[in-house]
């Protein structure tokens, strides 16, 4: 199945991609990192914890540099030593991450799959054909994307509480900053003037091969009180609605921004991402991770 997938996606898009295949998700979300790039690393049910516990413990989903020092404090360099360790006493050193990580690190996770899930975000990002570096050029991506977001967002009468901005480096590494928005909007430019001062607010300044936008913290317009009389100017709404029904009825570009005119394309490849769903943790700070080049998604 794992090789069926990957052979089914660099068909589709010509991208590789690395498959984890295990008893749980977290241990399969390990396994995915390894081997890299175009692999596929199956972990037997009965080798998981001896597999896991070779590893070092910066493998683990959840644990990030200030979690390593933590535990590499406590003379724990390896996954193994997590499992080892007594659960109470790493739950009186780390609170409940302790007991949660020594659970993660025996080979236990009690979460399901689940196949149909309402969104968490909604978002978009380009693989660019070219670095760049400028703010004016990165601008230019993200005013793209808050164009297609917003188009989604309102085809799904959804409005969004919070945007995140992603920029991924010539180097592979990730940046992304996030921000509440208040009240909730479905509008391209409010989503933008956010993206922009979230875009200003990097203290690396690229080149970049990824510039991506995405909305959180999602709900239906309908569920959404009653929303402030001046905070979304009537015209700009009724132009965006406007547009989105001239690009339905006559194609996706019918009415494209000036600035877009005799542009070059922006994308390598695409394919489907979980980058932006939201994880909850509402970090506001330049977060480096490492995650798929990929396009629009949900």
């Amino acid at each position: 199945m794992g090789r069926r997938i990957k052979a089914a996606i660099r068909e589709a898009t010509g991208l590789t991609v690395t498959v984890g295949i295990a008893t749980t998700k977290h241990v399969a979300k390990v396994a995915s990192a390894q081997h890299k790039p175009d692999g596929l690393t199956v972990v037997e049910p009965s080798q998981t914890r001896t597999w896991l516990g070779r590893l070092p413990v910066a493998c683990m989903w959840g644990v990030g540099p200030k979690m390593q020092q933590q535990l590499h404090r406590l003379g724990m360099e390896h996954i193994a030593d997590i499992a080892n360790a007594d659960a109470r006493h790493l739950t009186n050193l780390l609170g409940r991450h302790g007991e949660h990580l020594h659970a993660l690190a025996n080979g236990l996770d009690p979460r399901l799959v689940v196949s149909q899930r309402r969104e968490k975000s909604i978002g978009s990002e380009r693989t660019l054909e070219r670095d760049v570096k400028d703010m004016r050029e990165i601008e230019l991506h993200l005013r793209r994307a808050a164009d297609r977001v917003a188009v989604r967002l309102r085809a799904k009468q959804y409005v969004a509480a919070g945007v995140r901005v992603k920029l991924k480096t010539s180097g592979f590494q990730l940046l992304s900053r996030q921000q509440v928005i208040d009240p909730p909007t479905d509008l391209a430019e409010v989503l933008f003037d956010n993206a922009c001062k979230l875009a200003r607010r990097f203290s690396t300044r690229g080149p970049f091969r990824l510039v991506g936008l995405a909305t959180f913290a999602i709900q239906k317009r309908g569920e959404v009180g009653q929303l402030e009389l001046f905070t979304e100017t009537p015209r700009q709404s009724k132009l965006e609605a406007t547009i989105d029904a001239l690009n339905n009825k006559f194609g996706r570009d019918a009415i494209r921004r000036a600035r877009d005119i005799g542009e070059p394309g922006t994308v390598m490849g695409s394919a489907p991402t979980l980058d932006f769903r939201d994880t909850g943790d509402g970090a506001d700070d330049d977060e480096v991770t490492d995650h798929f080049e990929d396009d629009d998604h949900l």
